[in-house]
């Protein structure tokens, strides 16, 4: 009998794990974009230090780190026995010995989602485990609260075949291995919309679900600001459910949260943060100059260097951005995609509710442009906005995933012959992209950080 996609998806869990946890045995330690600082932020949280920029910490953990940070942007440099021992033996124990740390990158961020890191950490300290075994332990352990989260959202909603080779996509894989928030980040959003789509779809609503969606969203959009219109999800649900007390209190307490939160964080970081413009400055002249914000919109989305640059970094280049996939396997995962697509469209009977989360996803789209262009890009005089990554993207793809398309299998039809040969071949499909990409994963990874 021919595995079907329904069958994938209740297996998913088990072939997720066996593959990032084949990852994390070949990628090195801190090899994940700004994983120094959300590893020390982290660190920083067991002294509920929510604010300061610098961290205190002990000399071995920069140690740890130092064996490690001279690897990224130099592909030239690998990991030899030696290297990899003379950081293995470091422990925690070094109470007299303390250096600062910068975690400025990582502040801005409400720090829910940094706290599994941080009770591992602590449990390292107090069993007085080394600093490399306790890294170990982490990345397991968000490797399997990223399972436990998909899992979650897959019991709402079955996942289709998009969304689950997004979910294996050499990046998404790559990311979820580590323990930067990402990998969580991203199966939040799985969850997020399933909920969204099961509350939608339920006759009376479940509050306990709501609950649950609510603090997804929370930790959620306090990690991607640009996400921040999916506060409205809940409101939307409450609306279509005629509702609107409920839509106006939901929707005023996330934005009391977040309010407070950034008002905290500019009173303790604002002032202990050099800049000749500020963000609120710079935020408040491209708002009063739309033209010259649309013209540098428009520049960077014409880009072809850049776009180019967009899909390179949302599907294969590893690491530090430091290396890639080549460019024929990128292609030939893509074409995947784009045929995953068109086997799992599928336009929804609540079609209006569904277009409203559409619209606040798409603004959450445009909104990585405006945050980077305020946050990160040079000023004044900017021609293109910087500092975008392709993986910066993968939440939304994975929310429009949600959103438009569906199983194969319909509960209505399963007979149907069309029905049946559209479940093969996204079986099929299924099970090439994920051997591929695991394998040029795995292939890339090992040149890049151990073949001379």
């Amino acid at each position: 009998m021919l595995i079907d996609l329904d069958c994938i998806s209740s297996k998913f869990k088990y072939i997720l794990f066996f593959i990032l946890f084949s990852l994390i045995s070949v990628a090195p330690p801190f090899q994940s974009p700004d994983e120094f600082a959300h590893y020390t932020r982290s660190y920083s949280l067991l002294k509920f230090n929510f604010f300061e920029p610098t961290v205190e910490i002990e000399q071995t953990l920069n140690d740890y780190f130092w064996g490690y940070e001279q690897i990224p942007y130099h592909y030239d440099r690998k990991l030899t026995d030696e290297k990899i021992n003379s950081t293995k033996h470091l422990r925690w124990k070094d109470k007299n010995n303390k250096v600062q740390r910068g975690i400025v990158s990582a502040i801005i961020y409400v720090p829910f989602i940094y706290l599994p890191q941080t009770v591992v950490i602590e449990i390292g300290r107090i069993c007085n485990f080394s600093i490399h075994n306790t890294y170990l332990i982490g990345r397991i352990i968000n490797v399997l609260l990223c399972l436990s989260i998909l899992n979650f959202a897959f019991y709402f909603r079955k996942p289709n075949l998009t969304t689950l080779l997004i979910l294996c996509m050499p990046m998404t894989l790559f990311q979820m291995s580590y323990t930067t928030p990402d990998g969580i980040l991203f199966c939040l959003v799985v969850l997020i919309f399933s909920l969204f789509l099961k509350l939608i779809n339920d006759a009376e609503i479940n509050y306990k679900y709501m609950l649950i969606l609510t603090f997804a969203i929370l930790i959620f959009c306090g990690h991607r600001l640009n996400c921040v219109p999916f506060l409205a999800l809940p409101s939307i649900v409450f609306l279509f459910k005629s509702k609107i007390k409920q839509a106006i209190f939901w929707l005023a307490g996330y934005l009391l949260f977040f309010v407070l939160w950034f008002f905290l964080y500019k009173i303790h970081v604002s002032e202990t943060i050099k800049s000749d413009y500020t963000l609120s400055y710079k935020g408040f002249y491209y708002l009063t100059h739309i033209n010259e914000t649309a013209r540098i919109l428009f520049s960077t989305l014409t880009n072809n260097d850049l776009l180019h640059f967009y899909w390179k970094s949302f599907i294969g280049q590893l690491g530090w951005l430091d290396y890639a996939l080549r460019g024929s396997k990128i292609r030939f995962l893509t074409i995947f995609l784009i045929i995953s697509c068109f086997l799992s469209f599928r336009i929804r009977e609540n079609y209006k509710e569904v277009l409203l989360a559409l619209l606040l996803v798409l603004i959450s789209f445009f909104l990585i442009f405006i945050c980077l262009l305020v946050q990160w890009t040079t000023f004044p005089n900017a021609t293109l906005i910087e500092g975008i990554q392709g993986r910066y993207f993968i939440p939304i793809a994975l929310a429009v995933s949600c959103l438009f398309t569906e199983n194969s299998i319909s509960t209505e039809s399963k007979n149907s012959k069309l029905l049946f040969w559209k479940n093969c071949t996204s079986s099929v499909i299924f099970f090439l992209f994920v051997c591929y990409s695991v394998y040029v994963t795995i292939t890339a990874t090992l040149l890049r950080y151990y073949a001379n």
